[in-house]
């Protein structure tokens, strides 16, 4: 019947006409006339379409029971008859809730009993296009996504997009859902004619890959805080960031974010790094015992050279020494008092006495010769300045600055042995290395080297031994 029914309702002719009784008739009307889409033949939704189709009636031929006064056995489809119409659909709305009910009563030339049809939704249109599928014969799809935004496929083609009321004939379908970002949900359905379908669809969120390969191949990886027990086969994760961390004893930890892309298969590879050892660490910053006292006191120990060059002294009993012709070693001692920061150095103040003697030549006024017997150099540092960079309990550092030195030679020639001694001014720097003991004690060796105007310059080695200390609180 609902076949016979549809056959006579879609056909050009007769037609079927329509009424919306009640307050909401206007807008169901509107909801109704929206459903049916592109204006359908064979439909009368108004007063016009109406006029036009009765003025085409042969009043005369279809009459019926009407024309003789015989007594009918069913008056509405004696007049269906009678105005050449295939039936009448009495439409009416209701409210349900917080959704709309539409049901419309169609009373059908061929059928003795009216035939419902019904749809809701949570709009008025909503509801009127289920309720007009139903009519159709079609079947109500009543579509809630997520997203509410993801576009539809039917059978393989474009079919809408979104959360909302549709209709397909009847039969087996498959249905497809797709959205950016999330995985494509397939759906089949089985609907008769008539059937109102409700599809709560998710589409969970698109995956990536990730294996991951990792040297040494003992190592124990951690996927988000959980252990992974098989990185090498790919497993599937949500699209975004993820922890990963890498431990093998004998290697430093590697911890680091992998962001995974939809659809995206990510094969890493790993390498651990080994881990340092105990004294490489330990030489890699300096102890504590380098940085815990900053005020110093260094004695030293001098094996040096006082190198040959000009000399310009005059004698006391006349005459000049004019040049040192060949080196002089000597022996010294050096005392020094200084302060140390984290990688400055100052030496405030540093005095040492070196001596030699040997039977050196010299020239003396008007290229005369003669022997120098023995030279002492006592030298004054008044402030120096350099670096140092401890590393472990080894401090390399680095001194310059300016000097004083008061030099005595004792020389001897034909008219005499004499003495004479000058202060001169000299620039020096001094190259060496520490080794701390303790937060105190320290002890190194070293070379100093000091120019002379005139050319001249000596050179020291040394050892030494120095002692930290710490100011009292008064003084600091």
């Amino acid at each position: 019947m609902l076949t016979l029914i549809a056959t006579v309702m879609l056909a050009a002719n007769p037609p079927l006409d329509w009424q919306f009784p009640g307050m909401s008739g206007p807008d169901l009307q509107a909801a109704v006339r929206a459903a049916a889409g592109p204006l359908p033949r064979g439909h009368l939704f108004d007063e016009a379409a109406r006029e036009a189709h009765l003025a085409e009636v042969r009043w005369t031929d279809a009459l019926g029971c009407l024309a003789d006064e015989a007594e009918c056995a069913d008056g509405r489809r004696a007049v269906f008859a009678a105005l050449q119409l295939a039936g009448q659909v009495v439409a009416v709305a209701t409210s349900q809730g917080a959704g709309h009910r539409v049901v419309l009563t169609l009373h059908g030339l061929e059928s003795a009993e009216p035939q419902v049809y019904s749809g809701t939704g949570a709009t008025l249109d909503e509801a009127a296009k289920a309720a007009y599928a139903a009519l159709q014969g079609r079947v109500t799809l009543v579509l809630t996504l997520d997203p509410p935004d993801a576009s539809i496929r039917l059978d393989g083609e474009a079919f809408g997009q979104g959360s909302g009321t549709y209709t397909v004939p009847p039969g087996d379908h498959d249905l497809t859902f797709e959205a950016p970002g999330r995985r494509t949900v397939k759906q089949p359905i089985r609907a008769d004619a008539g059937d109102t379908l409700e599809i709560e669809t998710v589409l969970p969120a698109a995956v990536g890959h990730l294996s991951l390969k990792v040297e040494p191949a003992s190592a124990t990886v951690f996927l988000d805080g959980a252990k992974w027990p098989d990185p090498g086969t790919a497993r599937e994760l949500s699209p975004g960031p993820h922890g990963l961390r890498i431990e093998a004893e004998g290697y430093e930890t590697f911890t680091t974010e992998v962001t995974v892309k939809s659809g995206t298969v990510h094969d890493l590879n790993m390498k651990l790094r080994p881990e340092e050892p105990d004294w490489r660490e330990a030489l890699s910053r300096p102890h504590p015992d380098t940085r815990a006292r900053p005020w110093t006191v260094r004695a030293d120990l001098r094996l040096g050279s006082a190198r040959d060059g000009e000399v310009g002294l005059a004698l006391p009993n006349g005459g000049e020494l004019v040049n040192q012709d060949n080196a002089i070693g000597t022996v010294g001692v050096g005392l020094s008092v200084g302060w140390r920061g984290e990688h400055l150095l100052v030496e405030g103040l540093g005095l040492s006495y070196a001596a030699g003697s040997a039977q050196t030549g010299a020239t003396f006024e008007n290229q005369s010769t003669g022997d120098i017997d023995a030279l002492s150099q006592l030298t004054l540092r008044p402030l120096w300045v350099g670096a140092r960079y401890p590393f472990w309990r080894i401090e390399p550092y680095a001194l310059a600055g300016v000097g004083f030195v008061w030099e005595t030679f004792d020389v001897d020639r034909p008219s005499g042995a004499q003495q004479v001694s000058d202060t001169r001014f000299l620039l020096g720097t001094e190259l060496g290395v520490r080794y701390a003991f303790d937060d105190a004690l320290s002890a190194g060796m070293g070379a100093v080297f000091d120019f002379l105007p005139g050319g001249r310059a000596s050179a020291a080695f040394m050892v030494q031994v120095g002692y930290a200390i710490d100011l009292p609180e008064p003084w600091k």
